[in-house]
């Protein structure tokens, strides 16, 4: 979870809670039959990804459709409250 109040871009990395939610999440994945694992290219998603690819011995694919709504810019440095960030706004 972004814990920060602004939102962030595709470059911003984990955060240490989230690199020890990460390791959590991968050991409940264990048995759960996962065969594949997508992820997007942004880096706290592939940082989510590769513990979870490590314990199941699966590579990740990245693959650009996995994307915000919105164009990056249009929402990057912006409030989480501010009504701009809002993905169902156009």
């Amino acid at each position: 979870k972004n814990t920060s109040p602004l939102r962030l871009g595709p470059e911003a990395p984990l955060t240490e809670i989230g690199k020890e939610q990460a390791q959590a999440l991968a050991k409940r994945c264990a048995d759960l039959g996962i065969q594949k694992i997508f992820s997007s290219p942004a880096v706290r998603t592939v940082e989510t990804a590769l513990p979870i690819s490590d314990q199941l011995h699966l590579p990740v694919t990245l693959s650009d459709l996995f994307q915000e709504h919105k164009k990056p810019s249009e929402v990057f440095g912006l409030r989480r409250d501010d009504p701009k960030t809002d993905r169902k706004s156009t």
